[in-house]
């Protein structure tokens, strides 16, 4: 998340949004928590869970990052690369796929900044 929304920082409101949608969660307090805590300022939407399978979200986190216009540029199911593993075989069981995850982020936030950058090349474009 904190990635996402150095993106939408860098890349501003008027050429992309970044939306998240709140899936598979039992207490509301666990995504507010978060995103009052660190000031992420992109959109949330809440009890997405039917929307999970409009989106083909299979797991957590699904990705998608929005152009202005509402055109998806990024969704991670459709974007699948193999992150260069490292060091992921060290994560304790009891550090679980939040550990997992915050190594991958760094990864993700790459991906997604080629095809943001790609996707508003060609709309700057004449």
């Amino acid at each position: 998340m904190p990635h996402l929304q150095s993106m939408l920082d860098e890349y501003g409101t008027d050429r992309i949004e970044v939306v998240a949608i709140d899936i598979w969660e039992d207490n509301d307090a666990d995504w507010k928590e978060v995103v009052l805590e660190n000031g992420y300022d992109f959109r949330n939407l809440l009890k997405g869970d039917a929307l999970a399978p409009q989106w083909q979200v299979r797991g957590t986190p699904g990705l998608f990052v929005l152009a202005a216009d509402g055109t998806v540029v990024f969704d991670r199911n459709a974007h699948q690369f193999t992150p260069v593993r490292r060091n992921v075989a060290a994560i304790t069981a009891e550090q679980g796929n939040r550990a997992k995850a915050a190594r991958a982020a760094p990864l993700w936030a790459a991906q997604v900044r080629k095809v943001l950058d790609a996707e508003l090349a060609k709309r700057a474009a004449p």
